[in-house]
């Protein structure tokens, strides 16, 4: 192993160690006081020693699966290998993600896809989906109008997309009562003690359990799944074994699983789609598949903006990789031309929404952000502190291990992956615009995989391997684990 690897590895190493230790003594705050901080778990709340040892083995487990892979792949591997390591890479992610949650202390794990999505004041869209959009039709075509009265919260500043698909996940467990008593029959036996807990206080009916756990489900599915498009997106501009060291460093993620079962755990997924479809789109040979790349990044930033006004920045770096593409014989022309596609594959479905459901989206996006902007207002932050406190909460909150590697990465700057140097960009404006103070952990996340590229960039780079993958990967695991076991990030304060 090279000395500059070694020296990358120890700094990991030392960096965690510091933090955990520093973390569990419990003598520094989490957050700025005050303003915001995450929460401790109740003194005495932890994970039993089996739930300890099945989290450990997952996490040594998948470090293992990592470095094989990393091994397997090299710099030019068969297509067909590299196709047959990511679809083993999404089992191994999903597996993961539920042996790490199975880790957490009781309540704070698989419970949470009930306690946590019932509860209106850590997520909102259910009880808005349960008790106010029994008619969809008038629902959403007063939605600008009903969105504006809203809080500045989670609720008021999102388009109607989530309110929609826990409302549609309740109508089929409803008008199908066999497949959600299949569903609430074959629950984890921890989801099942979740619903009786609720039960004490709100009836839940087997339809309203199907379509929590449901919900939870989903979310990490898709979580899981990110995977893919984060491996295709780094795969656009590096060697696949830098790719797939990008790729398995996402599952263990601290903030991927500390925020399950939120919506934001899912965002990745459709955010990295449209940027991996836009960095194939900047690198295309032929005008035709760089146009098809470009209207698939547009339809799929048109799905993102119907749950969250997150892929607005995400919009941003799409143009941002397009315009700086370097494909060969690319024309100013011709990136114009491919950005005007990503602006038409957005508006076409975007419109057609419109004309379907009656609800003004770009009346909607407006409340939103200015819910958003009111927000600053209830809830003052203070700006020099949270210009230090967001890159510090952003290192945890992707692993300090993976943080490293992210730095490594984007520090020779003509060398660093255009997409993760463009998102590093704009966080810091964001930081420093003011339009991103506190909860950055949250926040970020759609943002996060694109950060992730540079690390695989950096390890490859200075020559690591198979076990410097492996370790990497096992720090940010024993990072989560220990973060999981300390504070809690989804129910609400």
């Amino acid at each position: 192993m090279r000395k500059a690897v070694v020296a990358v590895l120890s700094v990991q190493v030392a960096l965690t160690l510091a933090f955990l230790l520093t973390l569990r003594s419990g003598r520094f705050p989490l957050g700025i006081p005050g303003e915001w901080e995450w929460l401790r778990l109740p003194h005495g709340v932890a994970p039993m020693a089996l739930q300890w040892a099945i989290g450990v083995s997952g996490v040594l487990g998948y470090a293992l699966f990592a470095g094989w892979g990393m091994r397997v792949l090299g710099t030019t591997p068969h297509r067909w290998n590299e196709v047959m390591a990511v679809l083993g890479l999404v089992v191994a992610s999903l597996v993961t993600q539920v042996l790490v949650a199975i880790a957490a202390p009781e309540g704070y794990g698989l419970a949470k896809w009930i306690l946590a999505l019932h509860n209106p004041g850590s997520n909102g869209y259910y009880t808005v989906a349960k008790k106010q959009m029994g008619d969809l039709a008038p629902f959403l075509a007063d939605y600008p109008n009903w969105i504006q009265r809203q809080d500045a919260l989670h609720v008021g500043t999102h388009p109607p997309g989530l309110f929609l698909l826990q409302r549609g996940l309740l109508n089929a467990m409803e008008a199908q009562p066999a497949v959600a008593r299949f569903v609430v029959e074959h629950l984890p036996q921890s989801v099942s003690s979740a619903c009786l807990v609720v039960e004490q206080y709100a009836h839940l009916t087997r339809a309203d359990r199907a379509t929590l756990a449901l919900t939870g489900a989903l979310t990490m599915l898709l979580c899981s799944l990110t995977v893919v498009p984060l491996y295709l997106l780094a795969r656009s501009s590096l060697p696949a074994n830098a790719a797939w060291a990008a790729a398995t460093l996402w599952p263990l993620v601290p903030s991927a699983i500390l925020f399950q079962p939120a919506a934001d755990t899912a965002f990745p997924f459709l955010s990295t789609t449209a940027l991996a479809f836009a960095a194939y789109s900047s690198r295309a040979n032929k005008p035709r598949a760089s146009l098809i790349a470009a209207a698939g990044s547009g339809v799929v930033l048109a799905v993102g903006m119907g749950f969250t006004l997150a892929f607005l920045p995400i919009g941003l770096i799409v143009a941002i990789l397009i315009g700086i593409g370097i494909g060969p014989g690319r024309s100013l022309r011709q990136k114009g031309g491919a950005i005007v596609v990503v602006g038409l594959g957005f508006l076409i479905p975007t419109l057609l929404g419109w004309a379907v459901t009656r609800s003004n989206p770009f009346l909607t996006w407006w409340w939103n952000q200015r819910n958003h902007a009111r927000f600053y207002v209830e809830y003052p932050r203070s700006y020099l502190a949270w210009i230090i406190a967001n890159p510090l909460e952003l290192a945890v909150a992707i692993g300090l291990p993976a943080a490293v590697w992210v730095l490594v990465g984007i520090g020779r700057l003509r060398q660093a992956p255009r997409v993760s140097l463009a998102t590093f960009a704009l966080l810091a404006v964001l930081t420093l615009g003011g339009r991103s103070l506190s909860e950055v952990a949250r926040l970020w996340l759609p943002m996060m995989p694109a950060l992730l590229v540079a690390a695989g960039a950096g390890l490859t780079r200075l020559g690591g391997g198979a076990a410097s993958l492996g370790i990497t990967v096992g720090g940010i695991g024993i990072q989560t684990l220990i973060l999981q076991a300390t504070i809690q990030v989804v129910y609400p304060t």
